[in-house]
């Protein structure tokens, strides 16, 4: 499977690019965008990209959220393991969508987004988390207008602590690519994608999703 992500380049000079992995935005990010009481206790090796078909290990991993976006819209996520449940949230189908302002490949998926979010919108709850990014709130309203984005998008100061610990439990290294995209089904981890991948990989597994909430 062919993927593109946001990754590592430096330059002639030896410095590295904003356009990075979040390792580098992590460690260049404001202190505004910085929530240090949160910590991940339990650290991890890099393993192998995890297949939809395998099971992913069990974690002790835990942490509660508050995601907000510009209109004051709050949900509370919770993580558990391989848990995550946003409060309020009546839809089954939940894609968590991380990225950042800066990455070409996350722009790119914003029309696809918007098509599944309006095709399946009784079933689908999209949270796109911008993280690792030094935009200006007044900026991010220009931003969500520009790409006439129709999910929820949160730019709360809590979010690069939750993408850092959905991806600990993926069992991905600190300095992940992103866009990452994650489904969970009633809270339950399904399948996850790193990098830009095709719109029928995502809706091809949102209708397997739809058949395993039917009992299919």
């Amino acid at each position: 499977m062919s993927l593109t992500g946001c990754e590592d380049k430096k330059q002639n000079d030896g410095s590295i690019p904003v356009e990075n992995t979040t390792q580098v935005l992590q460690q260049n990010k404001t202190e505004t965008r910085n929530n240090s009481a949160f910590k991940i206790e339990k650290k991890h090796t890099p393993t192998t990209k995890v297949s939809k078909t395998r099971t992913l290990p069990i974690q002790n991993f835990n942490g509660t959220f508050t995601l907000s976006n510009q209109a004051g819209k709050k949900y509370t996520a919770t993580i558990h393991n391989q848990e995550m449940k946003l409060s309020e949230v009546t839809q089954s189908i939940v894609i968590i969508h991380i990225f950042a302002t800066w990455c070409t490949p996350c722009i790119a998926e914003i029309t696809y987004l918007n098509d599944l979010q309006s095709k399946y919108n009784n079933e689908l709850f999209i949270a796109s988390i911008l993280a690792y990014d030094t935009i200006e709130p007044k900026h991010v309203n220009d931003f969500t207008h520009k790409h006439k984005i129709n999910y929820y998008l949160s730019d709360g100061v809590q979010n690069d602590a939750f993408a850092t610990l959905l991806a600990a439990t993926l069992t991905l290294p600190q300095n992940f690519s992103i866009p990452l995209s994650i489904m969970y089904v009633n809270g339950q981890y399904f399948t996850h994608y790193e990098g830009l991948v095709p719109i029928e990989m995502i809706e091809y597994d949102i209708k397997q999703a739809k058949k395993k909430l039917k009992g299919i």
